[in-house]
């Protein structure tokens, strides 16, 4: 290693900003600033917040080892300490970095390749009416005038939804894959109502004029997922339908309580596609990796159905349409007669 040092603090936070190194080892106690002083102002520098810090020091205070965990210590080594102890934790944190840095550019790199067609299409359509319209704007008529600004509408409208796809995409990404150790906010309980999504599933099927194609039966219960995370999975399957699909053909979405499972089957009769087949309880991503062939949409329905432990299938026959089934966990309800008055019921959830 090529080690910088610095007599306190002071000094090393001007060479930590200066210098940038890849690892930072401290004491605490120090003369014009203390090492958790030090770690809170690098942590407030864009350019040094994510450089691992490694305390050494002999305060053996438990209270001080929180603290120092609490302001964002990657490790807490006490003196008297062995060299192999200091070269493994060093080791280990660098280790960690080089992981964390491969899966940044790769998510990266993933999310251009698929990212920038879908941004530029509806872009090109603004642009291109928009600059029709100036160069245009004495001479066309009337009704010109309004196709154009009807179509610079659309395809704003396009990519406003596009840029909502893609911000929640990259929320779901950043969400553990554990359900227990998730930042989603909100409760984690849904009830199906058949009214609703036949309203809400309609109105994405009709931006792809295929309203009247949609065939809609969903059974009531209560399901264990966020409704925002259900209403974006089904919306993303009845989008991919309406668009592979021909105008006229059917598309069916329907929903059935079974046992403590609910379950979820989208399917149509369009063209398929054979690269989509597979039949996994458990669908792994690990969150960087979109499936080849694969857009945003898809990805972000099996993404979902990890974090909230459904099981997915997809099968899909060249020529023959596509199926989709999401097997849900239900909120089980139980009715228990109470001892003594059979009259009288105890609704378990």
């Amino acid at each position: 290693f090529n080690a910088l040092t610095a007599s306190d603090g002071t000094e090393g936070y001007q060479i930590a900003l200066s210098q940038q190194p890849d690892l930072i080892l401290s004491d605490i106690i120090m003369p014009g600033m203390s090492g958790f002083e030090l770690l809170e102002k690098l942590q407030s520098e864009p350019n040094t917040a994510v450089i691992p810090v490694i305390f050494l020091t002999g305060m053996v205070e438990i209270e001080n080892m929180r603290k120092g965990m609490d302001c964002g210590a990657d490790d807490y080594l006490l003196k008297p300490f062995r060299i192999d102890d200091v070269l493994n934790s060093i080791n280990a944190r660098l280790k960690k970095t080089e992981i964390y840095n491969s899966v940044i550019d790769e998510f990266k790199n993933s999310l251009v390749q698929k990212t920038s067609h879908e941004m530029r299409t509806p872009l090109v359509g603004i642009l291109g009416f928009a600059q029709l319209l100036s160069e245009n704007f004495e001479t066309i008529s009337r009704k010109e005038h309004r196709q154009f600004i009807e179509n610079i509408n659309a395809s704003g409208k396009r990519l406003y939804r596009r840029i909502e796809k893609f911000l929640f995409y990259a929320e779901l990404l950043s969400l553990k894959r554990n359900r227990g150790e998730t930042n989603v906010k909100g409760p984690d309980e849904y009830h199906i109502d058949n009214n609703y999504l036949k309203a809400k599933l309609s109105c994405k099927a009709a931006e792809f004029d295929r309203a009247d194609d949609l065939d809609i039966s969903f059974e009531s219960a209560d399901v264990i997922i966020e409704a925002r995370a259900l209403e974006m999975l089904l919306e993303e399957l009845i989008e991919n339908s309406a668009k592979f699909t021909a105008k006229g053909s059917s598309i069916a979405a329907l929903g059935y309580a079974d046992g403590e499972y609910y379950v979820v089957r989208i399917s149509d009769e369009g063209t398929g596609n054979e690269n989509l087949n597979f039949n996994k309880e458990n669908i792994l991503m690990t969150g960087n990796t979109f499936v080849e062939g694969i857009g945003i949409g898809l990805s972000m329905v099996k993404r979902i159905t990890e974090l909230y432990n459904c099981r997915l299938k997809m099968s899909s026959i060249s020529g023959s349409g596509t199926n989709v089934e999401i097997i849900l966990p239900r909120i089980e309800v139980k009715i228990f007669k109470l001892h003594g008055n059979p009259n009288k019921n105890l609704i378990l959830h």
